[in-house]
C-alpha cells in the first residue's frame, strides 16, 4: 500500500478508522505533507486539526508488517490512536514488525501567546498543536518488533502515551527534539531494548511513576535542566535490567 497526501489535503489521514484497527502484515508506505490549522467549532470555541498517516478513533493493534511514515507538514502525525495501541506479542520475533515514524513538521499556536510565560518564548502558556512520531490516548504496549522514531522540530515527541507506556520487549530507537519517550501518568520497562534521545527535553519523561525491573535503556537527556530519566518527585524504582543515563542532569 502506497499513499501520498499532498499539501491541498489539509488535515488528511492516510488510513482511517472509527473503530478498531488491525495490521498483521503487508508492505505500508504513506507520506503526509497535509498542514494542521486552527478552527472554530459551532460553539465558537476554538480546536486544531492535524494530519495522520495512520489514525483510528479506537484501538490499533500492529503484529506484523512494514510500516514507512511520514509527515512532513505542522504538527503532522504518523501513527495516532485515540485508545490502546498494541505494538506485537509477547516472545515474538522482532523481524516481524517494523516501523519507521519520522515528523519534519513544526509546531503551531492554536490559543493563547506565544511569548512570555514562564517558560520563555515557545514554552508557556499557549496551546499548541505538536508533532508526533506515536500517539496514544490511552495506554501503549511495546511487546515486540523494531520501532525506529525520529522529529526535528519543537513539541516533537516519539512515543507518547496520555496514559501509561509498557515496554515488555521490542527494539526502540527514538531520536526526538522533546521527549523521545513520554507518558501522562506511569512508564513501566520490564524487557526489550530501548535508546532514547533527546535533543531539547528530557529522554524518558513520566509525570507519573517510572518502573524498569529489566531490559537495556540507553538514555541521552539534553542540557540541564534536562534529563535522561524524569519522574518529576515520583517513585523511580529499579528492581532490575541495564541503565545507561547521559544528560544535563
Amino acid at each position: 500500500i502506497n499513499i501520498n497526501i499532498p499539501v491541498a489535503n489539509e488535515g488528511g489521514r492516510g488510513i482511517k478508522s472509527e473503530g478498531n484497527m488491525f495490521i498483521n502484515g503487508g508492505l505500508i508506505t504513506i507520506e503526509s505533507n497535509s498542514n494542521g490549522s486552527v478552527y472554530f467549532d459551532t460553539l465558537g470555541v476554538k480546536d486544531s486539526y492535524t494530519s495522520s498517516c495512520i489514525k483510528t478513533d479506537a484501538n490499533l493493534t500492529i503484529l506484523g508488517g512494514t510500516l514507512n511514515l511520514s509527515a512532513t507538514g505542522s504538527a503532522g502525525k504518523c501513527i495516532n490512536v485515540d485508545s490502546v495501541l498494541t505494538v506485537g506479542e509477547l516472545n515474538a520475533d522482532n523481524e516481524l514488525i517494523n516501523i519507521s515514524a519520522t515528523t519534519t513538521g513544526d509546531q503551531f499556536l492554536v490559543s493563547g501567546s506565544s511569548s512570555g510565560g514562564w517558560g520563555g518564548p515557545g514554552q508557556n502558556s499557549g496551546d499548541y498543536a505538536n508533532p508526533k512520531a506515536i500517539k496514544a490516548g490511552q495506554n501503549i504496549y511495546i511487546n515486540s518488533g523494531h520501532i525506529v522514531a525520529s522529529t526535528q522540530h519543537e513539541g516533537g515527541e516519539g512515543l507518547e502515551s496520555k496514559d501509561t507506556l509498557f515496554i515488555r520487549g521490542g527494539i526502540i530507537e527514538a531520536v526526538t527534539y522533546d521527549d523521545a519517550l513520554n507518558a501522562s501518568h506511569h512508564i513501566k520497562i520490564s524487557g526489550g531494548k530501548v535508546y532514547a534521545k533527546a535533543t531539547h527535553n528530557d529522554a524518558i519523561d513520566a509525570n507519573g511513576s517510572l518502573s524498569i525491573s529489566g531490559g537495556l535503556i540507553v538514555a541521552e537527556g539534553a542540557t540541564a535542566p534536562e534529563t535522561s530519566f524524569d519522574c518529576d518527585n515520583n517513585t523511580f524504582a529499579i528492581t532490575g535490567g541495564t541503565l545507561i543515563g547521559l544528560g544535563g542532569n
